[in-house]
């Protein structure tokens, strides 16, 4: 019995690692596409679909709360991983290539700080915007003002007292 280690030793180093000779794994994954033939005249139509599908199915599953994966590590991989993270896509990395800063104008700068401001939730924040109304009909009392005139002055004036 002591022998056949020797032989174990020998074929492991002549072979390397069972793992990489092990046709298991591989049996298996064709076993799977062998499952997916739905039309036996086009085979390879519907295991390419059916990968597709499947591939599909998993990279959205890891951005689901609560949905498993069938590919069960990946699946576990990533929602450790979104729970120490606050964004659905980490800015980690690297650039590809140059980076190239740009600069924007005025205009869309507002139009986007608007937008941050008036879609941002937060009871605090929700009771500054209805100060800030509260503040806008005070002021335009004595002028009949449309409404669409009124949301006007709030979100040209909310955006300007809110970066102070």
């Amino acid at each position: 019995m002591v022998h056949l280690i020797v032989h174990l030793v020998h074929e492991t180093r002549v072979a390397g690692p069972v793992l990489y000779r092990w046709m298991y794994s591989t049996e298996r994954y064709l076993k799977e596409r062998k499952s997916d033939v739905g039309n036996p005249a086009r085979p390879e139509g519907s295991m390419s679909e059916a990968y597709i599908a499947r591939e599909c199915l998993n990279f959205v599953s890891q951005y689901l709360k609560g949905a498993e994966s069938s590919n069960h590590a990946r699946n576990i991989a990533s929602s450790a991983s979104q729970e120490d993270e606050a964004c659905l896509f980490p800015s980690e990395g690297t650039p590809y290539g140059s980076v190239e800063g740009f600069r924007v104008d005025e205009k869309t700068w507002k139009q986007a700080h608007c937008y941050v401001l008036f879609n941002f939730e937060d009871a605090n924040f929700e009771s500054l915007k209805k100060e800030h109304v509260a503040h806008i009909n005070r002021i335009t009392r004595r002028r009949r003002l449309t409404p669409h005139e009124k949301e006007r002055l709030h979100s040209e004036g909310f955006s300007d007292c809110s970066r102070n």
